[in-house]
């Protein structure tokens, strides 16, 4: 499937060394062009090779909070291109590739904290031009309601560099929120009672710095979960593995309470 691709980035961001000004309007062009290029490609992500097109929503500023630390030009599927990087803390997190002609996102690159590439999307086809995409019927969906009376323990305002933006009912049973740093997002989940991975064929037990927890990955996505004293939680989000260290050191920590504490916790006792 051929679909039109753009990236979902929020925010302005400046360059080092160079006058706010220009350094503003240099790098808000990058955006403001990819959120209007119109094209057709394929697309593949990674890690673990899987190829899909996928929708990105469109968005016309940088991620706020980095820093525009590096800008070349590369050839990308045969075309000239301009390779963006930007830092946070001091550290490359992220590097896209924009055709140098119509605007468009090629190719991002999160990193990890030692430069190393830790999640890739790219296209692996271009065509310049309108894309030729389906239409389909309006889609339907449940209302989202948003939550204002929630567990700061659960849901605190700030996560190291991410914070909170919204929260909203999950589900009947339960919390979500959203965190980010203006580039990396994730979601937050909590309910009562336990969540369940016995039908996660991927999950693998990981040891974390304060306790153990359910793990498994998907391209370029990865998820945890958790049971704490607070109820069951789960991570949902494109966080290297550093960052995830960072998230979780500033929620509750994994426990296992026993049956008669559980029955007392959902009952009030």
């Amino acid at each position: 499937m051929k679909r039109r691709l753009l990236l979902l980035l929020v925010a302005a961001v400046f360059t080092a060394g160079l006058p706010l000004a220009a350094q503003g309007a240099e790098l808000s062009t990058y955006f403001e062009r990819a959120a209007s290029a119109e094209y057709e490609g394929d697309q593949a992500q990674g890690p673990g090779g899987s190829a899909s097109s996928i929708q990105f929503a469109a968005a016309t500023k940088a991620p706020s909070g980095y820093t525009m630390s590096g800008e070349e030009q590369v050839t990308y599927l045969g075309r000239l291109a301009d390779r963006v990087s930007l830092s946070i803390g001091g550290k490359n997190r992220v590097r896209l590739t924009f055709d140098r002609e119509t605007g468009a996102l090629l190719r991002s690159e999160t990193l990890n904290a030692d430069g190393s590439v830790y999640c890739t999307s790219k296209l692996t086809s271009f065509t310049a031009g309108t894309p030729n995409v389906a239409s389909s019927a309006a889609a339907t969906g449940r209302k989202v309601v948003k939550d204002f009376d929630f567990s700061t323990t659960v849901f605190p305002a700030k996560l190291g560099a991410f914070r909170r933006l919204d929260v909203y009912g999950w589900n009947d049973v339960g919390e979500m929120a959203y965190y980010s740093d203006g580039f990396f997002a994730f979601a937050l989940y909590h309910v009562e009672a336990r969540f369940s991975v016995e039908s996660i064929s991927d999950a693998r037990e990981w040891e974390g710095k304060a306790g153990t927890y359910w793990r498994w990955f998907l391209p370029g996505t990865t998820t945890l979960v958790w049971d704490t004293n607070e109820g069951g939680m789960a991570l949902h989000g494109d966080l290297p593995v550093d960052m995830q260290t960072m998230v979780l050191a500033g929620l509750p920590a994994p426990s296992n309470p026993n049956f008669l504490s559980r029955i007392l916790e959902l009952f009030g006792g």
